[in-house]
């Protein structure tokens, strides 16, 4: 019961991060700027130092890779790994720095990931890999 608990904590500790995380993003809520290597930078820190996840080398891993890392932290359920392809995304959008769609990329894969993951069918998740898709392809 106890592991359960810490389980579902780390579960929602990851969550409400990464909601923080994509609102500093779009610029909104405390600490909130439009410097977003710098909010990577910061993220991958704070990712790091709480739950050891090294983000860095995840953004640079393949699909199975990356799959396989996500698997080893029990805290990324399918609505975390979700809000973590939402930030890939919006920091993908946001780096002017970088001329491939990695970031993305990325997203697409967690998206898609999520879909076949999940039990529960959701339009929004759909409507981003459909969007992710077009620009995609008009790139």
């Amino acid at each position: 019961m106890e592991k359960r608990d810490y389980l579902l904590l780390e579960i929602e500790k990851i969550g409400r991060m990464l909601n923080l995380i994509i609102n500093r993003l779009a610029g909104e809520g405390p600490g909130s700027t439009a410097d977003t290597e710098k909010i990577l930078e910061e993220t991958g820190k704070d990712f790091n130092e709480e739950f050891n996840f090294d983000l860095d080398a995840f953004l640079k891993m393949d699909k199975e890779s990356s799959l396989g890392y996500l698997a080893k932290f029990d805290s990324f359920d399918t609505n975390n790994i979700e809000l973590m392809a939402r930030l890939i995304e919006s920091i993908g959008s946001g780096q002017k720095r970088y001329k491939d769609n990695s970031y993305i990329e990325k997203a697409l894969m967690l998206y898609e990931y999520c879909s076949i993951k999940d039990k529960v069918y959701s339009f929004e998740r759909e409507s981003r890999i459909l969007a992710i898709k077009t620009l995609l392809e008009n790139s």
